[in-house]
């Protein structure tokens, strides 16, 4: 999404369309692939060209950076979430497809020369569910009000200045006093605390503050926004400890992090893990670390159960499983 204003006049003086729901691309999200000599195209269902959204990729079998990519920077600018640097570009580019994406050769990150197993996630754009939003600093005090479009208030925005080294920071509506809260998405620490609101998220926008370096004057920043609660769709919360975890739905991907204390972001999801279905494996943002297998994990029709992230106040950003694909 731009972030930029503008206005239409209605349809008609007396009938109004009604909405649509929003097509929310839950089918397609995690792939598994195999990395290839020439280039490779992965087909998910999810229409990167036309609506945008977030690909993210790690290579499982070595350490290896994860690696996002975004369709509102330029297709050859890639940004590691376990590092605070400025964005790296690669020739030649990712391609974004009406159904998918196709990556170029040889880059042991993404897509080396025939060899690594790797998993891409990847986000597509709808109200409700997520958005990638990019901006351009002002250098205004106090900082630079943000247009999102999810329609709804987010539950996690992750944030980085792309074009000069800088960590990536996270706002989580699930802290206490969370506009005065943030997390560091490269680093394993608990959450900080700021001097005062910097955040101030809504349904409609989220704040780019000065004093947390997201409004330097020409700057160039981009948010990745994950909707806060809808049903069915998306749930962020916390937990605590080990034992069952109600979302209301049955989970394909999760994100957690402890955020009191000292420990890893990890995401788990329905797709990795090779011992069982009781096992899952886990993968680290934070961290270039290989793929950690054999976590006591399991999905369920309300949520998960799990005995192996047993950190009080966990937050956690949970997606649903596709509905077809529910096991109850």
């Amino acid at each position: 999404a731009e972030n930029s204003t503008s206005t239409s006049g209605p349809v008609s003086a007396t009938v109004q369309p009604v909405p649509a729901g929003p097509v929310v691309p839950l089918a397609g999200l995690t792939t598994l692939y195999v990395g290839t000599s020439p280039n490779l195209t992965i087909t998910n269902g999810i229409d990167n060209l036309n609506n945008g959204g977030l690909l993210w990729i790690k290579n499982r079998d070595n350490v290896r950076n994860n690696v996002l990519f975004d369709t509102e920077r330029t297709a050859n600018s890639t940004l590691v979430s376990n590092d605070p640097g400025a964005r790296l570009l690669i020739d030649p580019p990712i391609v974004w497809n009406d159904n998918g994406f196709t990556l170029p050769h040889g880059d042991g990150d993404f897509n080396n020369s025939g060899f690594g197993n790797y998993v891409a996630w990847n986000f597509g754009k709808a109200a409700g569910y997520f958005d990638v939003v990019q901006w351009i600093g002002d250098g205004a005090a106090g900082g630079q009000i943000i247009n999102h479009s999810l329609g709804t208030k987010p539950g996690l925005i992750v944030v980085k200045w792309f074009n000069d080294q800088q960590s990536w920071f996270v706002y989580s509506s699930s802290l206490p006093d969370a506009n005065e809260k943030y997390l560091y998405l490269n680093f394993d620490g608990p959450v900080n605390n700021a001097s005062a609101n910097v955040w101030s998220a809504t349904d409609s926008s989220f704040l780019a503050s000065d004093s947390l370096g997201l409004n330097i004057q020409d700057g160039k920043y981009v948010a990745y926004l994950f909707a806060e609660d809808t049903p069915g769709v998306i749930k962020c919360g916390t937990f605590s400890g080990t034992g069952a975890v109600d979302v209301g739905f049955e989970p394909q991907w999760v994100l957690i992090k402890a955020a009191d204390t000292t420990a890893d972001w990890a995401i788990i999801d329905n797709k990795r893990g090779s011992m069982g279905p009781s096992y899952k494996a886990a993968l680290f943002p934070n961290t270039d670390y290989s793929e950690s297998d054999g976590y006591d994990w399991q999905f369920t029709s309300t949520g998960w159960t799990q005995t192996s992230f047993g950190y009080p106040n966990q937050i956690y950003v949970a997606i649903a499983a596709p509905p077809l694909t529910r096991s109850q």
